[in-house]
């Protein structure tokens, strides 16, 4: 009897390290799989930089229009921002928030954004508030120019800077043609 409750006691003793193990592995994958996903995250994020800091140099040294935009980012949906620093009365960032929201197609997101972050506020009606209470006449802001508003030699300039911009961070040497690329270009260019 005794020998029998042994056997039986390193068979459930074999069982119960076996699912320890099976835990184990799951738990390790489980933090693995994480650890990837933050770590393609991450490189998402440094590779959009690296072609952000492309795209503005090249886009910078093919246009010919001084302060055309301040800067270019992509955010993380891959959508491409034009972004130029104006002025804007305080008097019409007032009007622009009696709305009471902060969708504002007038100024973009990321003006919006830096509204919210230099006065601390989340809603529209506190930043209408402040901006009422503000003593500067105007603000410098980062308003979004669309793409729809560039001419086309504009356009064709920003589209040739940002295939060259993802060329220059692929590691792959690949040939890239252009059907007549520089057709909407002026004679300056």
């Amino acid at each position: 009897d005794l020998d029998q409750k042994e056997s039986n006691l390193r068979n459930l003793k074999k069982a119960f390290e076996e699912q320890l193990k099976v835990h184990s592995v799951s738990a390790v994958s489980g933090k693995t799989l994480l650890l990837l996903e933050d770590l393609q995250n991450t490189l998402y994020s440094n590779l959009i930089q690296r072609v952000e800091s492309d795209l503005n140099k090249k886009f910078q040294e093919l246009i010919r229009k001084k302060n055309f935009f301040s800067r270019i980012y992509i955010d993380k949906s891959f959508t491409v921002h034009i972004l130029r620093n104006e002025k804007i009365n305080k008097i019409d960032l007032v009007s622009l928030l009696r709305t009471g929201n902060f969708s504002t197609s007038a100024l973009g997101d990321v003006a919006i954004a830096s509204l919210r972050e230099r006065y601390s506020v989340d809603s529209a009606i506190e930043l209408r508030e402040t901006l009422s209470a503000e003593t500067v006449e105007q603000i410098i802001l980062p308003v979004e120019i669309s793409k729809d508003r560039l001419s086309s030699g504009e356009k064709q300039i920003f589209v040739m800077s940002l295939y060259w911009a993802i060329m220059n961070q692929s590691k792959n040497e690949l040939p890239f043609i252009i059907d007549t690329p520089f057709a909407r270009i002026d004679t300056e260019h």
